[in-house]
């Protein structure tokens, strides 16, 4: 099996996680919801260009940079995918597979 490249699977999460968000509908969640799903949404995007720029990165001090950056959001994304398990958007299961897909990223950006 080929292994894909960091951004790929930051790509992977991204679909994945949106796949799940998009098909809510906003007028039938309260408005903590809708600001939590808002958020993950932005921060699923900037962490993927993050992992991007990191990928494309000229120096290995900008790598590392990026990389900080892009764990940043990968830790905070965790906490909102366990803070919509709460809301009953993600099961154990769920949360379980993203966390772990979460923290392989993680470990990759070195």
């Amino acid at each position: 099996m080929e292994e894909r490249s960091v951004y790929g699977e930051a790509k992977t999460l991204e679909v994945a996680i949106s796949g799940v968000l998009s098909q809510i509908d906003p007028q039938s969640v309260s408005q903590a919801e809708q600001k939590l799903f808002s958020h993950m949404q932005r921060l699923l995007t900037d962490a993927r260009l993050d992992v991007r720029d990191y990928e494309y990165a000229d120096t290995r001090a900008e790598q590392l940079r990026m990389a900080t950056e892009a764990r940043k959001r990968f830790e905070q994304l965790n906490r909102d995918v366990v803070a919509c398990s709460e809301y009953n958007i993600f099961s154990a299961i769920d949360v379980a597979m993203y966390s772990s897909r979460i923290q392989y990223i993680i470990a990759k950006l070195v």
